[in-house]
């Protein structure tokens, strides 16, 4: 009787044994019945080549390029006048938006009106941040925006009306004093006139 039962104590002893191992491995109990040596080097493998692929194309890719014109060459002095002769431009408000920071960031420009009288502030951005942005930018305004067709691919919000011009550039003009998209109209076919 207890040689018997001895080999079962051993035999329950190597199952507890086992389970140890595979435990402390990280394997689950099945795969150490089917040889736990094959799958620990064949998950490494495959998510080292399945984590592989996608960590080149993660960083976002700037496609940015420098756009090429002045705040003079957007609105000249004599648009800006004809807008209204109350205007002038300035150089950045001490409070600048994030619109105008990336804008900047992204290779463009940001110009600053203020009116004289009111002290209201005129910012106009034009940035060519390339097709992955634009393509973005279109979706987001699409859904916050609303469409501003008299302005062209445009949409506007929260005082800004903002314009997706020939597939290339990025153009902004808000003001705390746009109501509507008609508001910025004049000063954005300045702009959109200018670069061509």
């Amino acid at each position: 009787m207890t040689i018997a039962q001895h080999p079962r104590r051993i035999a329950r002893i190597a199952a507890i044994a086992a389970v140890a191992v595979v435990a402390l491995s990280g394997c689950a109990p099945e795969s150490s019945e089917h040889g736990a040596s094959h799958s620990p080097s064949a998950s490494p493998s495959a998510s080292a080549s399945s984590g592989a692929s996608p960590e080149p194309s993660s960083p976002a890719v700037d496609e940015s390029t420098a756009v090429g014109v002045s705040c003079d060459d957007i609105i000249t002095a004599q648009n800006l006048y004809d807008f209204n002769p109350n205007y002038s431009r300035i150089d950045a408000p001490a409070s600048v938006s994030a619109t105008a920071k990336e804008a900047i960031d992204r290779k463009g420009i940001a110009c600053f009106y203020v009116n004289q009288t009111s002290g209201e502030v005129i910012t106009v951005t034009v940035a060519t941040p390339g097709p992955t942005k634009l393509a973005a930018l279109r979706s987001e305004l699409t859904a916050s925006a609303t469409a501003a067709p008299a302005l062209g691919d445009a949409w506007f919000a929260d005082g800004q009306a903002t314009v997706l011009a020939g597939s290339t550039y990025w153009i902004t003009v808000s003001s705390d004093a746009f109501y509507e998209g008609v508001d910025a109209q004049q000063l954005v076919t300045y702009v959109t006139s200018h670069l061509g």
